[in-house]
This record gives structure tokens, C-alpha cells and sequence, in this order.
């Protein structure tokens, strides 16, 4: 049997597929160490969105499975006004996926093997369509490693599983291809059906496909134009769309009714904040192991959080993409580099940036325009544009390695074995991040201690946790209710709106929104509105406040409540009746 690094010029057989897979599979987890030996009680990445995404794998299946309703409504967050999930990054492909697997394993173990599925699919899936591309099956397997295990999956792997889930965005452009070269109902229903699953991994890749479904069209018309327009090709590239329309409509239908009667949402413009740095697409991972504390000095010069601000395409990647852009025609490669420009230029956000100084201010940049149109404007995260980037310079890379086979030897590197590994080396060295960040997520949230003393106590109530409104707490809040299961007055969602937070603000509680001076009696005199609320316990977390702060908190509370628990002055929890 021959490697899977020499070329095949023929179409690919099953065993070659077969050790794609598994090489995939073993690459994965030597790059995502040491996550493999903490599977059972670890995830991926510190303790942030990750917690969100647990609950998001409880929530889905208890909303189905439990309460026998949809998931995009829940009165468990936000209680009792509850909140619309229908612009929650839900990914409902990972959390329906979820719920057979959380019969099996518990939502930690499910979580990391979604991780670990969409590293493993994105590889296959890659060298697939770079095959489809090059018939060349070891150009084809080094490729794939640009776009599998580039810096953005490993960043937002760390932090949001629905981001982490690119793996059906190369099925999706290789059936694209196919239908072109052989327009057949099958086709047109595949590419429809792979363009579906990528927008159920996350709203962002269904915009990013609809954009390269423009560019594709825009290439394809242009090139068609000067012979003849293939209608057939056209007829059923309109026929995955209608598949496609079909399949999302349901899914879509919560929130274009919100939009239409005007659901009104607290909108933070973080597209700004969230757009790459023109600077970072040379500078590697933070977490790259040779010089960790420098890059990480520069990634804060970059204003975004790090893992928003990874956009590192590789130098090795990059001169690779180069050389195919200059010896190869342009028929062969237009579209790549169309492609990688426009998406290149989006990521960049509406203003330039450069090391964290905004050029130009007065000039925007073509994101810009994306904030005008409607569902479009939604996105807050300019620099997760990049996906595609890394798909146009796979592409490129592998039509590169191919032509360098076709000539043996360039540069004094012969490309056979040893030649494409020697790069595949040189490309993953670049992407590096060892080790990754890992966390506990029952260390890190005190849930099952909460779970401990709330186990026996099985009535219908909610709980409230202080602080009240917090972006990180609200995560650590929402994993507790999958092991306690009981309703919350806050959380963390991506998109909340004013109805969600009504209850919160047209009562007392709202000072403790405000970080108010609170009276001496102010908890004796919420209790009654707690009572009539269900709202039977309140959690003090000390350790998300001032030492001062939770102090007084602690006296108010101790006032008026009884005290029912406590752990290692980390937080209390206090019995309302």
C-alpha cells in the first residue's frame, strides 16, 4: 500500500480516505494536548464562552427532550420574563448531535468530542475538496492542514464550540464544484443540504457561504459570459438554494418573526473592537510556544481579545500561496484569490486597523457596508471572516505542492515524502499552540457543591446569583443550572432584549444592577417579592467581587436571610423561605 503522502493522480480509493481520517484523528489529538487525558472532567480553552456552550447542550435537550418544546425560548434564563434564544449561538447541529451522545457520556465528554469531530471532519473535508482540485493525494493531505488546524480554529476552539465547527464549510464548496462540473439533482441536494449544516453550526458561516455563493456566481457569470451561460448549471445551482431554503426555514422562521415585529435588543457594537489587526496576519498564535510572553504583549497591542484577534495565516503558507499565484494561469486560481481578498478585506473590520491605532478614521472599510443589511447586521465579529481565508490559501498551497510534484524538485526540496512532510512540519510549527489551555469547569464554577445542597430540595423555584448582570459570571450561573436545573433571573446570551430584562428593571433588584448604595433593610424588604416569585435561594459568589463589597453584601444578606450553606468564604447561599 502506498503513503498517503505520494502523489495519486487517480481518484481517490477508500483506504486512502480511511488514512486520512486517521491521520486526522491522531494529528488532532497530539495538537490539542493534553486534553486527551483529562476527557471526562477538562475542556478545552479557560474557563469563558465554553461554559455558555455547555449550557447550550443542556439546554436543547432538556427543552425537547423534558419540556417538549422548542429551544428558542427559555424561561430557565432571565426568569420570570425569560428570553429569546432565537440569535443565541444555539449551534444546533453540535447540540442535537449532543443529545444521543449525553445519553452515553457526560456534557464535558460530549463537549470535547465535538471539539475534537471538527477538527478530524475539517481535515477530511479540506482534503477532499483539495483532491477534487489537485488529484494529488499527498498535496492534497498537506493543504489540508492550513485550514484544519489554523490558528483561528485553535483560538476559537478554546472558546466557542460553534465557531470551532468550520467542518462543513469545505463539503459545502466541494459539492459547489462538483454541481458545476456535473449539474445532477444529487449534487444540488448535497451542497444544499452541507450549506444547511454549516449555518447550524453558526449563523457566521452561513453568512460567509452566502457571500462566496456572490463571489462564486460573480467568477463563474464572468467566465461563462465570454462562451456561452451553462443554463443547466444555473437551473440547479437555483435548486440547492430552494433545497436549502427548505431545510433552514424552520430554523430561521423564530427569528425573522422577532425582526418583523420588532423584538427590540440591547445591540453593542463590538464590530470595532472584533475586527483583525493588519499587523496580525503576520504575527503567530499568542500561545505559540518559542516566545509566549512577547506575543502576548503584542496580541494586547491588537485591542481585541486574543483569541478575536488570531488571523495568522502562516508565512510558510503564505509563500507557498504565492508561488502557485505566480507560476499558475489564472483560470486555475482567480477565484482562490478573489475569494481570499474579499473575505481578507472584511475581516479588517469598518476602519483599518494597525496595531491597535485606528488609520483613516474617516475612511471605512467595506465591512462597513454588511452593517446596512438586515440579518447581516447581526454580526458583531469581523475578524471571524477569516475562515474563508484560510480556505483560498489551502487551496492555493495545494495547487503549489502540485506543481511542485509535477517538477520534482524546487528550491533543492523534492517533493515526495520527506519533502511533504518536511513542510506539513514547517506549517503545523507556525500554527503551533502547545500545550492548550484546559479547564475544570466544576473547579472553576463551585456547581457541584450548589448541586450537593440543593439536591434534596425538589420544588419548582428559582435562584438568584449575585453579581447580577456580569458577562463572565453569567457563564459560570448558566453551567450550574445544568446540574441543578433550577430557573435563573440572569445569564449570558448573545443577542438579549429589553423584554428579558423587564422584571430586573421595574423592581427593586434593579440597584443591584446598579452597584447602588443599598439601604440596611433593602433585602428585608425584597423578600416579599421573592416569595411571591418563586425565587427561593440567593447565592452570594464572594469571589467575583471586592472583598469590601461582598462583605457588606454578606451583612445584608445575613440580615435578612437564613444562612443554608457556605464554602471557604467562596460563596453563600442563603434560604428565602
Amino acid at each position: 500500500m502506498r503513503s498517503l503522502l505520494d502523489g495519486e493522480q487517480k481518484p481517490a480509493r477508500a483506504p486512502y480516505k480511511i488514512y486520512v481520517i486517521l491521520a486526522h484523528v491522531l494529528l488532532t489529538l497530539a495538537l490539542t494536548y493534553p486534553l486527551v487525558f483529562t476527557l471526562t472532567t477538562h475542556v478545552i480553552g479557560p474557563a469563558e464562552d465554553n461554559l455558555q456552550s455547555l449550557w447550550n447542550l443542556w439546554w436543547v435537550k432538556h427543552a425537547i427532550l423534558n419540556l417538549h418544546t422548542h429551544p428558542y425560548f427559555t424561561d430557565y434564563l432571565f426568569y420570570p420574563q425569560g428570553a429569546s434564544l432565537s440569535f443565541h449561538s444555539l449551534s444546533l447541529f453540535n447540540s442535537l448531535l449532543g443529545i444521543p451522545l449525553q445519553f452515553i457520556f457526560n456534557s464535558i465528554i460530549c463537549y470535547n468530542l465535538l471539539i475534537l469531530l471538527s477538527f478530524v471532519l475539517s481535515g477530511w473535508g479540506m482534503y477532499l475538496l483539495l483532491y477534487q482540485l489537485t488529484r494529488h493525494s499527498g498535496a492534497a493531505f498537506v493543504a489540508s492542514l492550513v485550514f484544519a488546524y489554523s490558528p483561528y480554529h485553535f483560538a476559537h476552539a478554546e472558546h466557542h464550540l460553534q465557531l470551532s465547527s468550520i467542518q462543513f464549510i469545505p463539503f459545502f464548496i466541494l459539492y459547489l464544484l462538483k454541481l458545476l462540473e456535473c449539474p445532477r439533482l444529487k449534487h444540488s441536494f448535497l451542497t444544499g443540504v452541507f450549506l444547511f449544516l454549516a449555518s447550524l453550526c453558526s449563523w457566521y458561516y452561513l453568512m460567509c457561504l452566502l457571500v462566496f455563493c456572490l463571489v462564486f456566481a460573480a467568477h463563474q457569470l464572468f467566465r461563462q459570459a465570454q462562451r456561452y451561460l451553462d443554463w443547466r448549471f444555473w437551473g440547479h445551482f437555483l435548486l440547492m438554494l430552494l433545497f436549502f431554503g427548505i431545510l433552514i426555514l424552520p430554523f430561521i422562521y423564530p427569528g425573522v418573526k422577532e425582526k418583523f415585529y420588532g423584538m427590540r435588543y440591547f445591540e453593542k457594537n463590538l464590530s470595532e473592537i472584533f475586527s483583525a489587526d493588519a499587523v496580525a496576519f503576520f504575527v503567530p498564535p499568542a500561545a505559540h510556544p518559542l516566545a509566549p510572553e512577547a506575543l502576548g504583549v503584542l496580541y494586547n497591542k491588537f485591542g481585541a481579545t486574543p483569541w478575536e484577534a488570531t488571523v495568522f495565516l502562516g508565512y510558510v503558507a503564505m509563500i507557498l500561496a504565492g508561488y502557485a499565484i505566480y507560476k499558475l494561469s489564472w483560470n486555475k486560481t482567480g477565484l482562490w484569490v478573489i475569494t481570499g481578498l474579499i473575505f481578507g478585506v472584511l475581516s479588517l473590520g469598518p476602519r483599518l486597523h494597525v496595531m491597535g491605532k485606528i488609520m483613516f478614521p474617516a475612511l471605512p472599510m467595506p465591512y462597513w457596508l454588511i452593517q446596512w443589511i438586515p440579518f447581516f447586521n447581526v454580526s458583531s465579529g469581523p475578524s471571524r471572516f477569516i475562515v474563508m481565508v484560510f480556505i483560498s490559501l489551502a487551496v492555493l498551497v495545494g495547487y503549489a505542492l502540485q506543481y511542485m510534484a509535477a517538477t520534482h524538485n524546487i528550491l533543492g526540496i523534492r517533493m515526495n515524502r520527506p519533502g511533504l512532510c518536511l513542510i506539513g512540519g514547517l506549517i503545523l510549527f507556525e500554527y503551533m499552540a502547545l500545550p492548550v489551555n484546559i479547564c475544570s469547569p466544576d473547579q472553576v464554577t463551585y456547581a457541584p457543591f450548589i448541586r450537593r445542597q440543593l439536591e434534596n430540595d425538589k420544588g419548582d423555584y428559582a435562584i438568584l446569583e449575585l453579581p447580577l448582570l456580569d458577562y463572565w459570571a453569567g457563564n459560570a450561573f448558566m453551567y450550574r443550572q445544568t446540574l441543578h436545573h433550577k430557573r435563573l433571573l440572569n445569564g449570558t446570551i448573545s443577542r438579549l432584549s429589553h423584554k428579558s430584562i423587564r422584571f430586573l428593571s421595574t423592581t427593586p433588584l434593579k440597584e443591584l444592577m446598579r452597584d447602588s448604595e443599598l439601604d440596611e433593610d433593602f433585602f428585608i424588604k425584597l423578600k416579599p417579592l421573592l416569595i411571591k416569585n418563586r425565587i427561593k435561594y440567593v447565592v452570594l459568589n464572594h469571589y467575583l467581587y471586592k472583598k469590601a463589597t461582598s462583605a457588606k453584601l454578606y451583612a445584608l444578606l445575613d440580615k435578612a436571610f437564613m444562612k443554608k450553606a457556605e464554602l471557604e468564604n467562596r460563596l453563600t447561599i442563603f434560604s428565602v423561605y
